[in-house]
């Protein structure tokens, strides 16, 4: 059986879950970059010990339970500090997801990522499938998990729209509605995934 790997990219608020859930009813295995980084920080303790070393052991409590809002909190308000928390992570993340993908009992299996191009692995993938969003829509999305300032220095610590367009083997523009994303979707599955798996 072939197995058909997909990337889904996007920047915050970009509506990039929804469109998992929406693959995953096509039938798609689906995992999460995010559940994945979590699962990194709180299972790997070489790493625990060295963001405990560079952002203080304050980010880690009595338990060893990991303050991931305060970790973000500083995280995100340094590009450098960023950088360096993708870089500490990512071995991780990516290990997880190949062993997701060798394993997926799913004839496609879609990795979604925000940070697909700034890990620089797009080519590891059959498609790349990118969701883009105005700035406005993007925030009415996230504004009931973050504030204003938290969530423009999320979206400025990502590579611009512009840039994963140019990289996407397809693009869905979310400021409509759901049934319009919903076509959108079904668009990508007749158009690039049914004709590979037919």
């Amino acid at each position: 059986m072939k197995r058909i790997t997909v990337a889904l990219t996007g920047g915050i608020g970009s509506g990039k879950s929804t469109v998992a859930d929406l693959l995953r009813n096509l039938g798609a295995g689906v995992v999460s970059g995010d559940e994945f980084g979590r699962a990194v920080l709180e299972e790997d303790e070489a790493v625990r010990n060295e963001l405990v070393v560079k952002l203080g052991s304050d980010v880690c409590d009595a338990r060893g339970v990991l303050d991931r809002g305060l970790i973000a909190k500083r995280v995100f308000a340094s590009k450098e500090l960023s950088r360096w928390l993708t870089d500490l992570t990512f071995p991780g993340i990516l290990r997880r997801w190949e062993e997701f993908a060798q394993r997926a009992v799913r004839t496609v299996a879609v990795f979604d990522a925000a940070l697909i191009f700034e890990w620089n692995i797009q080519d590891r993938f059959d498609l790349v499938l990118t969701v883009v969003s105005s700035e406005e829509a993007a925030f009415e999305r996230s504004h009931h998990r973050f504030s204003r300032e938290d969530f423009q220095l999320r979206r400025g610590s990502q590579l611009s729209d512009e840039r994963k367009i140019e990289g996407a083997d397809f693009v869905i523009h979310n400021d409509g509605s759901l049934a319009d994303l919903r076509d959108q979707v079904l668009e990508f599955w007749n158009s690039k995934i049914q004709p590979q798996i037919t």
